[in-house]
């Protein structure tokens, strides 16, 4: 009888182990993609303009452990770049996107906030982004902060910190769309 209830009591330790790090396994949160802040279906733009256009993205948090995010989250600049691009590329507000040299116009943008409240079972970012457009030659076309904002619930992801993290990637996402929608509606 012993023995029995020596082999249940390890069993019941070894589920507990298990379930422990079930666990904390799921508290780790993948980290952002350039991928997770490209509008899901390309920008409507009024104005297809045929020019070709470099793309820069900074973030006031680059550099900074945990940065614009909770710590072990960037939204860094480089990702940014790379989702600006892709939304340019869907969209076709611009004929390409190039290399600095190569392009008649370079759009610039930078992360300046994207905040999560730190607790809670929605979690609502508020976003922050200027945006320059400016021809090769260096002349100012278009300049506007743009404000967003994005949201995830416990349907989307069990984890808090995942739904801070996919809340930051829809703000970013949702400011890149009014930034293209501005920018399809300029007379270039």
């Amino acid at each position: 009888m012993n023995i029995q209830l020596d082999r249940s009591l390890r069993r019941a330790g070894c589920a507990v182990v298990v379930a422990l790090l079930a666990l904390l396994g799921a508290c780790a949160s993948a980290p952002p993609t350039a991928a997770s802040m490209v509008p899901a279906a390309p920008v409507a733009v009024k104005k297809h303009h045929p020019a070709k256009v470099a793309v820069t993205a900074t973030s006031v948090f680059d550099g900074q452990s945990g940065a614009a995010a909770k710590p072990g989250e960037k939204t860094g600049g480089a990702l940014i770049e790379e989702a600006v691009g892709d939304a340019i590329r869907q969209s076709r507000v611009f004929s390409q996107v190039v290399t600095k040299g190569d392009a008649q116009y370079v759009l610039a943008a930078t992360l300046i906030a994207n905040d999560t409240p730190p607790w809670g079972g929605t979690f609502t970012a508020k976003c922050e982004m200027g945006w320059t457009l400016t021809k090769a030659d260096g002349s100012q076309v278009w300049r506007e902060v743009l404000k967003s904002e994005g949201t995830a619930t416990g349907s989307d992801a069990f984890v808090g910190m995942q739904r801070a993290r996919m809340a930051r990637e829809r703000a970013v996402r949702e400011n890149i769309a009014q930034a293209l929608q501005k920018i399809g509606s300029l007379e270039l």
